[in-house]
């Protein structure tokens, strides 16, 4: 089978089977292979960026039947709310396969690392990059559900333990300020708003 490669922000190439079934999902790939092109740079993506994307499009060509669930921002009161009754049940806006695959790629843990949160916004964006607007929607409400059914202490969690630091630090256990010199600034405990 032809492969299409993309090309990372560093240069590091990652192939994409040149599937019907994974092709149709992204508008840029399309419009890439239409002109004869071979292989596309998406600037604004890391490697494993990349690969989370691609391993999306195999997963969504193996689950073409979660095309029947339309994908339902979670930005009005017809959502349906969590169990618990916070913010919004992820279950009922996302297929099981779609929430089990982010799930995975991002870590679904009581803290939620940097990294994680970084490469979970990164999809987001590349999905947009590459015309992927299913995937887009995908992040989009998980992301929502995610923050929206946290407790202030799930968040404090998130940011907890980090990295090591020089004893300054601001009300979530961070350094006040980045290795470069410039400020971080984070909401302490009393500046939020209840």
């Amino acid at each position: 089978m032809d492969m299409f490669t993309i090309l990372s922000s560093s240069g590091d190439p990652v192939v994409i089977p040149q599937d019907p079934a994974i092709i149709c999902q992204s508008a840029w790939l399309q419009a890439a292979l239409d002109i004869g092109e071979e292989e596309g740079v998406v600037p604004i993506a890391s490697t494993q960026t990349l690969q989370c994307l691609v391993a999306y499009m195999k997963h969504h060509a193996a689950h073409s039947e979660d095309d029947e669930q339309d994908i339902e921002l979670p930005v009005s009161c017809t959502c349906t709310s969590s169990p618990a009754g916070l913010g919004y049940d992820v279950h009922v806006i996302l297929p099981p396969s779609d929430i089990a695959f982010l799930d995975d790629c991002v870590g679904r843990k009581n803290s939620w690392p940097l990294e994680a949160q970084e490469l979970f916004l990164e999809l987001l964006v590349a999905a947009d990059f590459v015309g992927h607007s299913r995937l887009m929607r995908v992040c989009a409400a998980y992301f929502a559900c995610r923050l929206m059914s946290a407790t202030e202490s799930d968040i404090l969690r998130w940011f907890a333990m980090q990295a090591p630091h020089d004893g300054r630090e601001n009300g979530v256990g961070l350094p006040d300020e980045k290795k470069d010199g410039s400020s971080c600034c984070f909401l302490t405990k009393t500046d939020f708003i209840f």
